[in-house]
């Protein structure tokens, strides 16, 4: 499916309904809301001290194995060493964990490459990528401040700081949330059935278009609501598609 949206964005793309920098906008904004917090949870346990012995490096073990098959391996930031986590080639991401990759975590960015660029010589970068057997998390160093417990720790845990990178600084602003979109299945919150990343990137496909386009709003909306009330992802892909055939 991953395929068909990737297709579908393209199209949208070339017809000029949005551009790739809203799409992204969109779904960078929704994208802590949606995926288990895993990860985040697990960083806080082994800085709260909760988790069991061994901290760190027993927190690859914990966390078992990934869906895809591979085991995980936690590393620990340090006063001299930095680890960073650079994206493999397409495949498991191990968003289940970490979170949906931020959009502009792609092999080739050249803002990764800005960020693993040392620029302390007294702390070395160690970089880490997935291989086929192994997924790759970073147990960034405790925040400063009085101690608290795993929950409040694990809000201060987002995707970026699991593979070590940091937020992107200059991106655009954070879009509002669009009253329009209510009406698409599945976009409140507490209704959404998001269980892989293409879903959130046909979302934002459909957030992106009805935002740069207020005249296609109710044709998104009627083609979304056709899809089955289980599978709201397709649905968000047929509407972006049906914006795409209606501008040809």
């Amino acid at each position: 499916m991953m395929l068909m949206v990737d297709l579908v964005g393209r199209a949208v793309l070339r017809r000029g309904l949005t551009t790739t920098e809203a799409v992204d906008r969109w779904y960078d904004h929704h994208a802590d809301e949606v995926g288990p917090r895993t990860g985040a949870r697990a960083v806080a346990r082994v800085w709260s001290g909760a988790a069991r012995d061994g901290g760190a490096g027993a927190l690859g073990d914990d966390l078992g194995r990934c869906a895809c098959g591979r085991i995980w391996r936690a590393h620990h930031d340090t006063d001299t060493v930095r680890n960073v986590v650079l994206p493999a080639a397409p495949g498991c991401s191990g968003w289940p964990v970490l979170g949906v990759p931020p959009s502009w975590y792609r092999p080739r960015s050249e803002y990764l490459f800005e960020t693993v660029t040392p620029d302390d010589p007294a702390v070395r970068t160690a970089i880490w990528t997935d291989s086929s057997r192994t997924h790759h998390l970073v147990v960034p160093r405790v925040p400063a401040g009085e101690t608290r417990g795993p929950a409040d720790l694990e809000s201060q845990v987002g995707r970026a700081a699991l593979r070590g990178v940091p937020v992107a600084s200059d991106g655009p602003a954070t879009p509002g949330d669009p009253e329009w979109a209510r009406a698409l299945p599945g976009y409140v919150l507490d209704e959404r059935l998001l269980d892989h990343p293409w879903e959130l990137r046909a979302l934002a496909l459909v957030l992106a278009i009805g935002t740069d386009r207020p005249g296609l709003r109710s044709v998104l909306v009627g083609a979304a609501v056709t899809a089955p009330v289980d599978d709201v992802g397709a649905g968000w892909v047929r509407a972006a598609a049906e914006a795409v055939r209606l501008t040809a």
